[in-house]
C-alpha cells in the first residue's frame, strides 16, 4: 500500500462514484449509434487488410537462351488440311519446316462439321504407317526417284509414303509435276483423296516451342523450303483450285506462355478475330510486341508463373496474281505467298506482378485502435454538449 499510494498522483483516468453518475436516454441513443459505428469500421478495416493487391514492377528480364511455348487454334473455311502447312523461322537461323509432332489437323465439312481429327504424334501406337513402328523385319525402303539424298532423317535413303517422295522433292527444291509418277502415290490414292477433299475447311491447333528471340510462324498452303536465305512454297495445287480457296480465317486462341486464370488474366487481342476475303491471294500479317510477365502470388504454396502479354499491329494485303476486281481500289497489289504471317517481337523489360496484402497486421491494429479512440472521444463530446445545453435550457 505504501508504494501504491505515490502513484495515484500520475492516474488520468479519475474515478467518480456510483452515486454521482447519471445516465440518460440520449446518451443510450449515442452510445448505440456509436457502437454500431464502431463495428462497421472494423469490418470495414478488416476487409481491407485481408484483400489482397497486385503491386506491378518493370525490370529488365534476365532469361536467356529460353524456349517460348506459342498456344494457338486457327480455323480456315475454305481450304483444306492437306494444303496447309505450320513453319516457324527466327533471326538465329532455325527453321521448323511443317510442324506436325505437336499440331492436330482437324478436317472440316463446307459446313463446318468436324469429318476427322489428324493428331497422330511421332513413334504412337496408332501411327501403324510409321516405319520407326515396325519391327526390322517389317521395315521396307521406298525408292526415293533420285531425291534420296534429301530424305527424311528418320529413315535416311528411304521415301516409304508419298508425303515422304514430295517432302524430299521439296528439300531438293525440284518440281513434283504428276505424282502419280510415284509408287506411294499410287498405292495412297492420293489423288483421289485430293479431289475428295479440296472442298473442304480446316482447323489447326496446337502448340510451338520456339527461341525466345524475334522470328515468324506462319500458317500458309503448299510445300515449304529454303532457298539460300529466302523463304519459298510451293502453291502448285493450290493455285490449280483457286476458284474454291481463300484466305479467311479465325483466330479462336492466340496466346504466349502457359495458360493462367481468368481471375487474372486479360483477353488475349487476337482471341476470337474473324477475318473474310474472297481472294485466295491475300496476305495477313499480325506484327506482335510479346513482353514477358510474371506473377508471384501472396500463398507461400503457389508457384511463380511465368507467361507473356503482347500487343499486335494488323496488316493485310493482296499479292501479285489476285484477282483484281475483289481487291479494294485503295490496296498496293505486291508479291509474296498467301497465308497468315505472324511476326513476332520480343520486349527485353519484364513486368513482375507481385501479390500483397491490402493491410499489414500492425496497421490494421494501429487503424482500429484509432477509429475506437476517436469514436468514443467524439461520442462524449457530443454526449456533453447535449447534456449541457438541455441542463441550461432548464434553468
Amino acid at each position: 500500500m505504501a508504494f501504491r499510494s505515490p502513484l495515484r498522483r500520475f492516474d488520468f483516468f479519475q474515478k467518480t462514484v456510483e452515486d454521482a453518475r447519471i445516465k440518460t436516454a440520449s446518451g443510450g441513443l449515442i452510445t448505440l449509434l456509436s457502437s454500431g459505428i464502431i463495428l462497421i469500421v472494423i469490418l470495414l478495416e478488416w476487409i481491407q487488410y485481408r484483400k489482397v493487391v497486385v503491386v506491378p514492377e518493370i525490370v529488365v528480364n534476365p532469361s536467356h537462351g529460353e524456349r517460348m511455348e506459342i498456344n494457338f487454334n486457327v480455323t480456315f473455311p475454305k481450304i483444306p488440311c492437306q494444303l496447309l502447312g505450320v513453319d516457324v523461322l527466327d533471326i538465329s537461323g532455325e527453321f521448323q519446316q511443317d510442324v506436325q509432332h505437336s499440331v492436330s489437323k482437324t478436317r472440316l465439312s463446307p459446313d463446318g462439321e468436324v469429318i476427322s481429327v489428324d493428331d497422330l504424334q511421332p513413334n504412337s501406337p496408332e501411327n501403324e504407317d510409321d516405319p520407326l513402328n515396325s519391327t526390322p523385319e517389317e521395315q521396307k525402303c521406298g525408292d526415293c526417284y533420285g531425291a534420296a539424298a534429301f530424305s527424311s532423317s528418320e529413315t535416311p535413303g528411304c521415301c516409304n509414303t508419298c508425303n515422304a517422295v514430295r517432302e524430299a522433292y521439296g528439300r531438293a527444291n525440284w518440281a513434283i509435276g504428276d505424282v502419280d509418277a510415284f509408287k506411294q502415290c499410287q498405292e495412297e490414292n492420293y489423288k483421289e483423296n485430293y479431289e475428295s477433299q479440296k472442298v473442304e475447311g480446316c482447323n489447326l491447333a496446337g502448340q510451338l516451342f520456339v527461341n525466345r528471340m524475334a522470328g515468324n510462324f506462319h500458317i500458309a498452303p503448299g510445300r515449304s523450303s529454303q532457298k539460300g536465305m529466302h523463304h519459298v512454297h510451293d502453291t502448285n495445287d493450290f493455285s490449280r483450285e483457286k476458284d474454291l480457296h481463300d484466305m479467311s480465317h479465325i483466330i479462336h486462341e492466340l496466346s504466349f506462355g502457359p495458360p493462367l486464370d481468368p481471375s487474372i488474366a486479360t483477353k488475349n487481342p487476337l482471341d476470337n478475330m474473324v477475318k473474310k476475303i474472297n481472294s485466295p491471294d491475300y496476305r495477313y500479317e499480325y506484327f506482335i510486341k510479346c513482353v514477358s510477365h510474371q506473377f508471384v502470388f501472396l500463398k507461400s504454396n503457389m508457384e511463380t508463373i511465368d507467361t507473356n502479354r503482347y500487343a499486335v499491329t494488323e496488316h493485310e494485303r493482296p499479292i501479285h496474281g489476285g484477282r483484281e476486281e475483289k481487291v479494294p481500289s485503295h490496296i498496293n497489289v505486291r508479291g509474296g505467298v498467301p497465308g497468315v504471317w505472324f511476326h513476332i517481337d520480343i520486349s527485353p523489360m519484364r513486368v513482375i506482378h507481385r501479390q500483397f496484402r491490402g493491410n499489414t497486421l500492425g496497421g490494421f491494429l494501429t487503424n482500429v485502435l484509432s477509429l475506437l479512440g476517436g469514436c468514443v472521444t467524439l461520442a462524449t463530446f457530443i454526449d456533453r454538449g447535449y447534456y449541457e445545453s438541455k441542463k441550461m435550457k432548464k434553468t
